[in-house]
């Protein structure tokens, strides 16, 4: 099971698998300066793993300080199905849920997609 690193940032690209994480790296390294790039990049695994990393990710000392969490994974077949097992996972770790890809939501504290 991925365990998530220590948070550094106040804006969370969460990756599913290795190569997703790499592009995001990079991305986020080709349209942000180092200095002004307040974006981190975590691998969360395999999506069955998505639930217990967000769970996780929210005992860090730093969570309480995330401004964004975006959520990046492969629809595979079934974008539907995809977009639901998102939705359940951050339901479960009490976060906003957006109600489509691609669309933010946000509560008092934390904006998600």
């Amino acid at each position: 099971m991925s365990k998530p690193e220590p948070i550094t940032a106040k804006k969370l690209l969460l990756a599913e698998g290795r190569d997703a994480e790499l592009f995001l790296v990079w991305a986020v390294r080709h349209f942000y300066s180092e200095k002004d790039s307040q974006t981190q990049v975590m691998d969360f695994g395999g999506i069955n793993e998505l639930t217990n990393f967000l769970k996780l990710l929210a005992n860090d000392e730093s969570y309480d300080d995330i401004e964004t969490i975006v959520i990046v994974r492969d629809a595979e077949t079934d974008a539907k199905a995809a977009t639901e097992s998102i939705q359940r996972s951050m339901a479960q770790a009490n976060m906003p849920v957006p109600q489509k890809p691609f669309e933010y939501t946000q509560n008092s504290s934390m904006k998600t997609a």
